[in-house]
C-alpha cells in the first residue's frame, strides 16, 4: 500500500497506521487474550473487539495472529514483553 497525502493539511497518512485503541487491542491479543477477555478488560463488546481486529488485519495486510505479532515486533509497535507465553 502507498501512503496517502491529506488534501487539507498535506500530511502523509500511512494506510497501515493503527489507532491507539487498535494497538491496545493488538497488544492484548498478542498476550493471548480472547476477544471476550479483551472486551471485558476494555469495557467493550466482543463484537467491537472483532471489528477492531478486522481493521487491524486489513491495515497491516496480515491474515493471522502470528503474522500480526511478527509485524508488530518488526515495526517496534510492541516489545517481546507484550507477548504472552
Amino acid at each position: 500500500m502507498r501512503a496517502i497525502v491529506c488534501p487539507h493539511c498535506n500530511k502523509v497518512i500511512e494506510p497501515n497506521m493503527l489507532t491507539q485503541r487498535e494497538l491496545e487491542i493488538a497488544k492484548l491479543k498478542a498476550k493471548g487474550l480472547t476477544g471476550s477477555q479483551i472486551g471485558k478488560a476494555l469495557y467493550i463488546s466482543e463484537k467491537t473487539v472483532k471489528n477492531h481486529m478486522g481493521s487491524i488485519y486489513s491495515k497491516t495486510e496480515k491474515t493471522n495472529i502470528m503474522e500480526l505479532v511478527k509485524y508488530l515486533l518488526d515495526n517496534k509497535l510492541i516489545s517481546a514483553e507484550d507477548i504472552g507465553t
